[in-house]
């Protein structure tokens, strides 16, 4: 894998994360945005990831916040990790576990929370390859924060799939989970 390959991610996320969209369509494809919002020009590249993971713990906090300045924040996550051609992330709806998706409410950002909760373990973890496990896991672990902090909010919003995932985790299994489910997704890419 190329590692100045562009993030991969499906670009209906995309518009799940700023209000729109859903989580069908392909697996894998290249983000694309509309208005690209630039950096700081007194801003580093240190400062930039140290954003980005703000960002995007922020986003595990408040998974449904749709304020204006948590929409801005996205919007800006969105625009650089699309411009950062040093990461690479994997869409892999099967780490969400199986059936049918697309019948759960906040399914467009469990997914997405998966996506960047890889970014920010890579941000946080140089020179770790992105197809390796412990990447993936970090994704699922960060939508699992982010469908519990859902449930504070909707406590009737329960997704089977996450219920399980969520007892696999605390009984510390939910390694063999992305074990098994990643290989459907490394091997697409």
């Amino acid at each position: 894998m190329n590692p100045k390959q562009s993030i991969i991610v499906t670009t209906v996320l995309a518009g799940s994360l700023l209000g729109c969209g859903t989580a069908s369509g392909p697996a894998t494809t290249t983000i694309t945005t509309p208005s690209p919002v630039a950096s700081d020009a007194s801003s580093s590249p240190q400062d930039d990831r140290a954003t980005a993971i703000k960002v995007i713990r922020d986003m595990e906090a408040n998974p449904l916040g749709a304020d204006e300045t948590r929409q801005g924040a996205r919007a800006w996550l969105l625009a650089w990790l699309s411009n950062n051609h040093d990461l690479t992330v994997f869409a892999c709806p099967d780490l969400l576990g199986p059936g049918d998706h697309k019948d759960y409410v906040h399914v467009d950002q469990l997914l997405v929370l998966t996506i960047f909760g890889e970014a920010a373990f890579l941000l946080e973890h140089p020179g770790i390859k992105p197809e390796s496990e412990e990447v993936f896991l970090a994704g699922m672990t960060s939508a699992l924060v982010g469908y519990r902090s859902i449930l504070v909010i909707e406590p009737k919003a329960h997704w089977t799939n996450f219920d399980e995932l969520i007892e696999l985790q605390d009984h510390q299994q939910l390694g063999s989970h992305i074990s098994h489910a990643m290989t459907g997704c490394t091997a697409k890419s």
